[in-house]
């Protein structure tokens, strides 16, 4: 089985970098070319992203990097404890704050349903180095890129996505090279 805790900031933190961080995903694309892992269980790992819009960040900041910014905030500001935290993120009828980091990044601060990990992070929506990209279309370039990178060169993109997408993540196919627009957008990314 893939492990992906390294993909995670430590408690309290939830922070999928899976979905949210472009370096770590280009980590995890490459270590899984090293490894030989088979498409059967990166599939599994990528399910669990999701299926809806994801925001990813692009920026130069690390995971670590990013925990201990957001850490200084909210120690700096007292809200660092959960009791304190979830006070704190509850105060506003949105339920969500925003922090800004060295980088000028935004990111969104949420509670988590975790009563460990309850500080739920990820880049806010049109901040700095991130874009917007759909969860579909990023699990397919991922796929791609660690085992179809070749064919990718050789291929059309909409067969080889189609194929991808039956496959390996149980998702609809694309229906023409319109179609293939937000795909084409991950994998410039990647």
């Amino acid at each position: 089985m893939i492990d992906t805790s390294e993909n995670y900031l430590p408690a309290p933190f939830l922070f999928n970098c899976l979905k949210h961080h472009r370096q770590s995903i280009l980590d995890f694309i490459q270590d899984l070319k090293e490894q030989g892992t088979s498409i059967e269980e990166v599939s599994v790992v990528l399910k669990k992203v999701g299926n809806s819009m994801i925001d990813l960040y692009f920026g130069s900041l690390s995971p670590a990097r990013i925990g201990d910014e957001i850490r200084q905030e909210l120690m700096g500001h007292k809200h660092f404890y959960k009791s304190d935290y979830i006070n704190f993120i509850h105060e506003t009828p949105k339920k969500y704050k925003n922090v800004y980091l060295s980088d000028g990044s935004a990111w969104t601060l949420l509670a988590g349903r975790d009563t460990v990990n309850y500080v739920h992070i990820h880049p806010a929506r049109g901040s700095k180095f991130t874009k917007r990209v759909n969860a579909i279309a990023c699990k397919t370039a991922i796929l791609i890129k660690i085992f179809f990178e070749m064919e990718l060169m050789e291929s059309d993109l909409v067969s080889l996505a189609n194929r991808v997408r039956k496959d390996f993540l149980d998702a609809s196919p694309v229906k023409s090279k319109l179609g293939t627009r937000r795909l084409k957008s991950v994998l410039d990314l990647l």
